[in-house]
Formats: C-alpha cells, structure tokens, sequence
C-alpha cells in the first residue's frame, strides 16, 4: 500500500512540470510572436523616420528656393525705386531751380516794396507834421478784378433800342466775368422787371412742367424777342431815319440820326449818306459837298465841327426890362422936391429910434462883448483845436502801427528791411 500511493506522486509530479513546460512553451511562443511585432513596428517606425527625413530635406530645399527667389524680387524692386527716384529727381531738378527763380524775384519785389512804403511812410509823417492834407496813392495790383457795371435791367417796353441794349449788356457782363453758358441764363433772368419779370415767371413754369426748353441763352433771346421785340421795328426806324431833318441844332440832329440808324442792321452806308444830307440845312449841305465826304462818318464829322451863325435876338430897352436907374424911375422935379424938404433935427422922435440889441452868437438882446455864452463857445473853439491836434497825433500813431506790422511780417519771413 505504502508503494502504490509513492508510485502514485511522481506521477502527478511528472504531470505537473509537463503542465509548467507546456505553459512555458505557450509563453515563448507568446513572447516570440510580441517581440516579432516589436521588430516588425520598430521596421516601420524605422521607415516613417526615414521618410520624414526626406520630408525635411524637401521642405529645407523649397526654403532655399524660396528664400533665392524673395532675394531676386527684393533686389528687382529696389532697382525700380532707385530709378523711379532718380528720375523724380531729374524732373524736379529744372522744378527746383525754377521755383528758387521765383522766390529770389518775389523777394526783390517784395523788398523794392518795403522799401517804397517806408519812404511813403516818411512823407506821410513829414506831412502830417506839417500840417497838410495826405493824400496816399492808391496801389493797383495785377490780380485785381476789374469792376464791371452791372447790366441796365429790362421792364419789358416794347422798344428795340432797349431791348438790344439789355442784351447787349448782358452780353459784355458775361464775358467780362467768364461766366459759363449753363448759368448765362438765370443770370440773364435775375435783370427783368415789371412785365418782363411776369413773363419768365410764366416760361419757368413751362419750363417746370416739360412743355418748355431753354438751355442757352440764344434760346432766351429768341424767346424774349418773340414776346416783347416789335416785329415792324425796322421798318419803322427806316421811315423815321428818312424824315428826320436839322430844326434846332446839327449837333441835336447828328445824335438823333445815329440812334435811329442803329436800329438798323444792314443799311447801306451810301443811302444813309445821302438820307443824312437830306436832313441836313441848305448852308450845312454845300459845305460837306464842298469837302469831298464820300463816306457817313466822314459827313458827320464835317457836320459836328461846322459852327452855326444865329440872328442875335433883340434886347429889350431899358423902360421894357422895367430898369429905374439911379432915380427909381422918378424924374429930376421929384428927385428935388425930395431933396428940397426941410431937413428934421435930432432931437426929432425919429431920429431917437435906434434898432433893437441883436447878439452875433445867440441873437440875443445884448451886446456880443457880453454874451453869457461866450465862455461856452470859446470852450468849443479850444476844443475843436484839441480835437484837430488829437487827429493828427491819431494819424501818426496809425503810420507807426503800420510800419510796425509790416517790419513785424518781414521779419517773420526773413526779410531784412
């Protein structure tokens, strides 16, 4: 018994390490196959370096290029520049010495300048204490605008001398000022008065409402011609040119003519000889034949400078004009018997009458000597002598605060006076 159950434990002990050997044999093989994936990881591992490595050898490649290339556009630019600038600098250049002509002229100029006041300022102060009156240039400058006199507004008579006139001046008044065609027409409408103001007053709100264009001023002269312009003026200068004649003085008459031959556009210059001639007295005519006038301009001229004898009118007499000489119209006998009367004495209550006391300053009942406001008015004259003196010292103080002023800009300028 006691060998049976000793045979019996080596048994389960052989049983027992064959489990442990087979249990390692697992593990090995477990461990083989982990570190087979250990190597084949780290082979990949491996590789992925690699291509990195690579990687990084082509981005470092690019930067090269890239850093080869920024370097090329950089210099190409700063090229540019440099030649931009210089040719900047070679435009300016005649700029430069252009613009430091001027200076050096305004300065010469402004100079002569300072200096001309400085001397008008001497005279003035000169002048002043003197006594007499100044009288100071007046400086016209180059930039001044020239002042033109607004045009004649139109009050809408039918006349044509009036209505040519109106445009006329308006014509003048828009070329003096520049103006531009746009605005020619609301300046035009801004000189209308009475009917003619009531008549735009109707063409803008035709203009308002689309039924009406007026966009230059032709447009505005032809509709105001239209309105106001008598459609027979011609005609009727024509017939009035044709019977003017010389009544009063040739002067009178040359005047007339010329107006109404105006009126005329295309009137020939050898009618409107003859037409004034017509007019003209019988003396005035012989004389300007007697010239040789071939032309109208001519015969007026002749015709201005002729001189007009007249028949002196008759004075009237001595006893017509009412004149009483010496005597007062009376004769010798009573101018005697004036003389003749007996002379009244003085102590007579005629003679004892005296005119009443009248003062020169007040017109009072006193004597000037004793006027109570003499005082008062010799206070007025002493003070109007003071004022005339503070006046003068007014006007010195004045010149000093100008050339103060005008040192003070040269100075801040750099101008040396």
């Amino acid at each position: 018994m006691t060998q049976g159950v000793k045979e019996k434990q080596p048994r389960k002990e052989r049983a027992s390490s064959r489990d442990v050997v087979a249990d390692m044999n697992t593990r090995l093989s477990k461990m083989e196959l982990v570190v087979a994936e250990g190597q084949e990881r780290g082979d990949d591992v491996e590789h992925h370096v690699v291509g990195l490595e690579h990687r990084v050898e082509g981005i470092e490649h690019v930067g090269d290029e890239f850093r080869e290339e920024m370097q090329g556009a950089l210099n190409i630019t700063a090229s540019k520049c440099l030649d931009h600038v210089k040719s900047l600098e070679d435009s300016l250049q005649p700029r430069v010495v252009h613009t430091e002509g001027e200076i050096a002229r305004v300065y010469t100029e402004l100079c002569a300048r300072l200096k001309q006041v400085e001397e008008e300022l001497a005279i003035c102060k000169r002048m002043i204490a003197q006594g007499a009156s100044v009288a100071i240039p007046a400086t016209t400058s180059s930039s001044s605008k020239i002042d033109v006199p607004r045009p004649k507004p139109y009050n809408g008579s039918r006349n044509a001398k009036e209505i040519d006139n109106y445009f006329w001046g308006l014509e003048q008044y828009f070329k003096a000022h520049g103006l531009e065609e746009a605005k020619k027409v609301d300046s035009a409408a801004l000189y209308l008065t009475d009917a003619a103001m009531i008549w735009w007053r109707r063409r803008y709100g035709d203009i308002e409402k689309g039924t009406l264009t007026i966009n230059t001023f032709d447009d505005f002269k032809m509709e105001l011609k239209k309105q106001f312009y008598p459609e027979n003026a011609e005609n009727e200068a024509r017939a009035k040119l044709r019977g003017l004649s010389c009544k009063n003085s040739i002067q009178e008459y040359v005047k007339e003519f010329s107006e109404v031959l105006f009126e005329i556009t295309d009137y020939p210059n050898k009618e409107a000889l003859f037409v004034f001639m017509d007019g003209l007295q019988h003396w005035a005519r012989l004389e300007i034949q007697r010239s040789g006038a071939q032309d109208l301009a001519t015969a007026i001229t002749i015709a201005e400078s002729l001189i007009e004898f007249k028949k002196p009118e008759k004075t009237k007499s001595f006893k017509d004009k009412g004149f009483k000489g010496k005597n007062g119209g009376k004769s010798k006998k009573e101018n005697f018997s004036k003389f003749s009367k007996p002379k009244e004495g003085r102590n007579t209550p005629e003679s004892k009458e005296h005119p009443p006391l009248k003062c020169y300053f007040c017109d009072g009942p006193h004597f000037t000597r004793n006027c109570p406001n003499k005082s008062k008015i010799s206070a007025l004259v002493e003070e109007k002598e003071n004022a005339q003196e503070e006046k003068k010292m007014g006007s010195l103080r004045i010149l000093d605060a100008i050339k103060a002023k005008v040192e003070a800009k040269a100075r801040k300028r750099g101008v040396c006076l």
